[in-house]
């Protein structure tokens, strides 16, 4: 199906706000689709980590399809105006929003809680720009 992301999956550099290398998994077309460059030598995001990135939806046989990008580099022309299209497997996707990188943090460290990784938590908090 036109549109349809649902291939293989490739390993991508992921460049935090504070300069730490990650690798995240997602489908080809995404990664390929926001010009991320393939890495699989790096850990995968901490825990309660969410990346930053930009959603995006298109209209495909009456049905809309939506869609999140993760952006591994704040120099991503889709990042740097997100207010872009993007083609993915043959469809024009329309930005809808971004999201800013995030880090939560648990309650008590005794029920599995206290989070871990590089603070994260810097971004515009989503919405449209």
């Amino acid at each position: 199906m036109t549109g349809n992301t649902l291939g293989a999956r490739r390993y991508y550099k992921y460049t935090s706000d504070k300069n730490k290398l990650y690798s995240y998994l997602t489908d080809k077309d995404l990664g390929d689709a926001v010009g991320d460059t393939l890495d699989d030598t790096n850990p995968p995001f901490p825990r309660r980590f969410k990346p930053r990135g930009v959603y995006v939806q298109a209209t495909i046989d009456n049905k809309i399809s939506r869609k999140f990008l993760v952006i591994g580099d704040t120099s991503k022309e889709l990042w740097a105006d997100s207010s872009k299209d993007v083609q993915i497997d043959g469809v024009t996707f329309s930005s809808t929003g971004r999201r800013g990188e995030a880090l939560s943090f648990g309650g008590n460290p005794s029920d599995g809680g206290g989070g871990t990784g590089d603070g994260g938590g810097t971004g515009d908090g989503g919405g449209t720009p």
